[in-house]
């Protein structure tokens, strides 16, 4: 959740998503993900939330939307919580991207990040 108390912003969460859209339609949210190399979808409220990455770093989802606006693809950054057991596994990938500065490799490691929200 994000909030702001006066002029700071606060940042509550656990995990910071990195969001690419949101559709209230399956057949839709499917069209428009084929060109996407990975991604993973969270239903809720009878929406379907397709994000690109997750962090436990605010400095890693910023180095990966970097990454992805640099390729032309834009995400919101959310922060939220996640309290499944994913986000252990998820601090664990998190601290390979804080010691890696090849997009390549990055990439390679948020893709493990994915899958884990595939499972």
């Amino acid at each position: 959740m994000t909030y702001s108390n006066d002029q700071e912003v606060i940042l509550d969460g656990n995990i910071y998503f990195l969001q690419y859209a949101v559709f209230t339609k399956e057949d839709v949210m499917k069209e428009v993900t084929k060109k996407l190399d990975n991604y993973f979808v969270i239903t809720e409220d009878n929406k379907y939330y397709v994000y690109l990455g997750a962090y436990t770093s605010f400095s890693n989802a910023l180095k990966y939307q970097k990454i992805l606006e640099e390729n032309g693809i834009y995400t919101y950054l959310k922060n939220d919580y996640l309290n499944n057991g994913k986000e252990d596994d998820i601090k664990k990938l998190d601290k390979e991207i804080l010691k890696e500065d090849d997009p390549k490799k990055i990439r390679e490691i948020n893709n493990q990040i994915i899958e884990i929200f595939k499972r």
